[in-house]
């Protein structure tokens, strides 16, 4: 599918504003990135740095 890079940006900022307004519980944050590791939902380790940084 091809997008509008206009609409593509917008659709980027909507999920970047809901990203931060996520809140992590305490510790939490590590043990859902190895449920995610462990289910094979994060298959690369480039996928796996970028969620571990906008987790913390």
């Amino acid at each position: 599918m091809n997008l509008d890079e206009n609409l593509r940006v917008a659709v980027l900022q909507s999920i970047n504003k809901v990203k931060d307004q996520i809140i992590w519980k305490p510790k939490k944050a590590e043990s859902h990135l190895r449920k995610r590791i462990a289910l094979g939902h994060l298959p690369d380790q480039g996928k796996r740095i970028k969620l571990r940084e906008r987790m913390w």
